[in-house]
């Protein structure tokens, strides 16, 4: 097994010129310093919906949700598969014309 001694010695380096580590603390929020001192980009800026694309969303997924328990409730009551355009089992019988 090779080791990698200069990044040893580096780290051995490193931590004897800093001294025993700091522990902190729990931080506010606002006393963390920002993103940038640590060469991390500043986080993206929060993208918020507005009301109107809110409501189109739901709406589309309320619509969705009706429409295949509507196509339900019709297979169900007249054993027909309205999508296919098949025949179930059921209490109809269905005759092609």
């Amino acid at each position: 097994m090779t080791y990698n001694y200069e990044a040893i010695r580096e780290k051995k380096s490193i931590e004897e010129e800093s001294g025993e580590l700091e522990e902190f603390g729990e931080l506010e929020l606002n006393e963390m310093p920002p993103l940038e001192e640590f060469g991390m980009p500043p986080p993206p800026p929060e993208i918020i919906p507005t009301t109107q694309e809110i409501e189109e969303f739901f709406t589309r997924c309320e619509l969705r949700t009706c429409k295949s328990l509507r196509e339900k409730r019709l297979r169900e009551k007249y054993n027909f598969d309205f999508e296919k355009e098949e025949p179930l089992e059921g209490r109809f019988e269905w005759v092609k014309i």
